[in-house]
Parts: C-alpha cells; sequence; structure tokens
C-alpha cells in the first residue's frame, strides 16, 4: 500500500531552518567568549587564592605586620627587624599569607601556609614561631588552629587575637582564637565565634575589649565587603555583640582605639581599607579615617586620607595617623619613609614628620561631617579628640602583599 504526503510549501516558510554555523566562526565565537567567561566566572575576588599554577618559589611578604602598645620602636626599627625574621623563615620553610607581631621580648609569625613547589601543594604550617630578639633564632610554637589566612590581627599585653578568615579552598570562617603570651609554651585558645563567617576584619583591642569593624564574606568567586561593627568583652562575654554599620563598607582597614578620661570611654577609629567594584570586581581604596561617636552611636568622617595608594602603609602612633611608604634599597636593608601625618590632637595634615604649620597639607573637603549627615553632632568631634592623650594601639598594615 503506498502513502502519499502533500506538503504546503508555504508552511516551510513558517519554520525557517537554522543557519548553519561554520568551524571557522565556531572558533571566532569561542575566542571572543571565553575570556569573558573566564574572567566573569573563574577569577578570584579580593584575598583568594588563586589557583596554585600562579605560585611563585619565593618566600611571601607578610599581610599584617602589628606591634604592641607597650614596644618603643620606631617605623624603621620595625621594618629592620621584620627583614631579620623574614630572613630567618626563609631558611626554613616556603610561607605565605602569615602575619607578623612584634612584641618586647618576641616576634611572631602567625598563619598562612606553606606552598610545596615540588608537588606542586600548599600545606597548613605545622608550626607557628617567635623569633627570640636576643639570640635570633625562630622557636617553633603551636600553630593557629584553623590554618587561616586574610584573618584580623591585634594583640594586647597578655594575647594575640587572630579574628576570622579564610581557608585555603577560600571558606570563609567564623572562628576566633587568642594565644596566651603570658605563658612559656604559648599555646591557642578559642573564643566565641563571630555570628557570621567574616574574612580580613580590621580588628582592634583595648581594656579586654576587642572590636572587630567590616571585612568580606566570599559568594562564588566574589568578594563582598561589609561593614558590621562588633564588640566582644573577653572573657566574660560568650558571644559578639552587634554595635553598628560603617555606612562606607571595607576590608582590612586599620583600627585603633584611643582611651577617654573614663575607665569605660574608648574612642574607636577606623582608616582606609579596601572595597571591590561590583561591575570590574577590581579592588579600590576607600581612603577616609572615621571616629564612632558613643552619643550618637554612629560613624563619622574625620577627614579624607590623601593619595593614599595600594603600595603605602597605614600606622598610629603617637596621636598621629602616618602614611608611610617602603623603600627598597640594593644591598640594604628596607627603609621606612613618612609620607603624611595626621595629627588627631590638632585635626591637621602635615608633610612628613614634620608638624609646622607651614607644611599643611590642605584637604579639599568639606568640615568634619557624619556618614549620616548629621551635622547636630558634628562639633561633638572635637571635643571627642581633646581628650585623648595616650594611644594603646600601635599598628601597621601593608596593603599590597594581599592582593
Amino acid at each position: 500500500m503506498n502513502y502519499s504526503c502533500a506538503i504546503d510549501p508555504n508552511r516551510l516558510l513558517k519554520y525557517p531552518r537554522e543557519r548553519i554555523i561554520s568551524v571557522q566562526e565556531q572558533q571566532k565565537t569561542r575566542e571572543e567568549v571565553l575570556p569573558e567567561y573566564n574572567l566573569n566566572s573563574l577569577r578570584r575576588g579580593f584575598g583568594q587564592l588563586n589557583d596554585i599554577q600562579y605560585e611563585t618559589v619565593k618566600l611571601g611578604k607578610p599581610s599584617l605586620v602589628i606591634h604592641s602598645s607597650t614596644l618603643e620602636k620606631n617605623e624603621n626599627d620595625i621594618v629592620t627587624f621584620t627583614n631579620y625574621v623574614l630572613n630567618e623563615l626563609a631558611k626554613t620553610e616556603l610561607r605565605k599569607r602569615f602575619a607578623i607581631v612584634h612584641t618586647e621580648k618576641y616576634i611572631y609569625i602567625v598563619g598562612g601556609y606553606i606552598y610545596d613547589p615540588q608537588i606542586p601543594v600548599r600545606r597548613k604550617a605545622l608550626h607557628d614561631y617567635k623569633y627570640d630578639i636576643q639570640t635570633s633564632k625562630l622557636i617553633p610554637i603551636q600553630a593557629l588552629p584553623n590554618a587561616a589566612i586574610c584573618f584580623g590581627l591585634c594583640c594586647d599585653e597578655n594575647y594575640i587575637y587572630a579574628i576570622g578568615g579564610n581557608t585555603l579552598d577560600n571558606k570563609v570562617l567564623t572562628d576566633c582564637y587568642g594565644l596566651m603570651l603570658k605563658n612559656s609554651n604559648e599555646t591557642w585558645i578559642k573564643l566565641p565565634d563571630l555570628p557570621a563567617p567574616t574574612s580580613g576584619p580590621g580588628v582592634g583591642v583595648h581594656n579586654n575589649i576587642l572590636h572587630c569593624i567590616g571585612g568580606y564574606d566570599i559568594l562564588g568567586n566574589k568578594s563582598i565587603a561589609h561593614g558590621e561593627y562588633l564588640t566582644l568583652r573577653y572573657p566574660q562575654d560568650k558571644q559578639w555583640r552587634y554595635v553598628s554599620q560603617i555606612d562606607t563598607v571595607r576590608a582590612l582597614p586599620l583600627v585603633f582605639i584611643i582611651p577617654g578620661n573614663s575607665i569605660n570611654e574608648q574612642n574607636v577609629y577606623v582608616a582606609g581599607g579596601f572595597n571591590v567594584n561590583s561591575h570590574t570586581h577590581k579592588t579600590y581604596i576607600v581612603p577616609d579615617l572615621q571616629v564612632f561617636n558613643q552619643i550618637t552611636q554612629r560613624w563619622q568622617r574625620v577627614t579624607a586620607i590623601p593619595d593614599l595608594e595600594l603600595s603605602h602603609a597605614l600606622s598610629f602612633n603617637n596621636d598621629k595617623l602616618h602614611i608611610s611608604e617602603i623603600i627598597e634599597l640594593p644591598n640594604e636593608l628596607p627603609m621606612t619613609n613618612i609620607l603624611r601625618s595626621f595629627d588627631l590632637q590638632k585635626l591637621i595634615w602635615t608633610n612628613g614628620k614634620d608638624n609646622n604649620d607651614n607644611k599643611r597639607i590642605k584637604i579639599p573637603e568639606k568640615p568634619l561631617q557624619s556618614s549620616s549627615n548629621l551635622s547636630s553632632d558634628v562639633k561633638k568631634i572635637p571635643n571627642i579628640l581633646a581628650k585623648t592623650k595616650i594611644s594603646t594601639l600601635k599598628f601597621a598594615t601593608f596593603f599590597k602583599s594581599i592582593l
């Protein structure tokens, strides 16, 4: 039996055939699309570890360098002794993404990972170290338990505090630890966890109160900064307390605390830090100094930080915020050059270490203003600053090494 079907030619016009793409056109399309795909889908965000193929066979630079409030050393002393420690560490292992803490007797190497180029693989560190200044030797101590990188770091006379961070797999952590300094064998103890995972927060401590400000979370391959301000009174508190939100979000800011007239009065400052452009995914600096107003419970802008660059360091000492650069000299130890300083008593910027009025830097901005535009409270800031007498935290953060 024969079957036949007449096809209406007009129906074919309603269902046009898909265009045939040549091999050459397909190749061209892949070449155009793949770079954009790699940029948007595979690129690691701020603070995250890239693929191991990008590792280099050289000792990493410290992500953070801090020192205790009672340490009497200038910036060049800190750089010189840090260089001694790095030379000794290079003889021992190939460590990266670690932090350095200067105290009176020892210099501590905290966190980071070990890179083995022979396999290649990244390994958790078996030990952290303390450098004995008298004997010029590295002494192994207990490693940071979570082997974190990009954690917040601060210290007082009793503890070195490591707050948050992320793992070698770029998992953001809530872990908080304190390294007991009074014991002959330093040991890490567990502190209450952060309420949410945070990497790269700015932290400071004064009078047994920890201050944790900003940081970032990792969603997919993107780093997203935030501005939460949390406190923990240790060891009394069993959990962190949410205080406020800083409008200009940032990660890895410099945090320092200056006491007021009363025991419980603390003036908390945050300077610099980074944010990530949501479109280009590139890191940019947040160039300002803000203070937390205890009366209004809001952050207020004190000043812009002029000409701040990724390669600069921020530090605080003797009521002055310093912007510095590290000068590498051939066959010589690095030197620190203070570019600008902001006097928190006089509320003026000066060039270098010169505090004369004729060296003032003029900042083209409005007078002190609140981040929430609360102009009625602005006049209270000079009164707050006038109470400050001594600094309780000396801290330097070196920006470029973690980017």
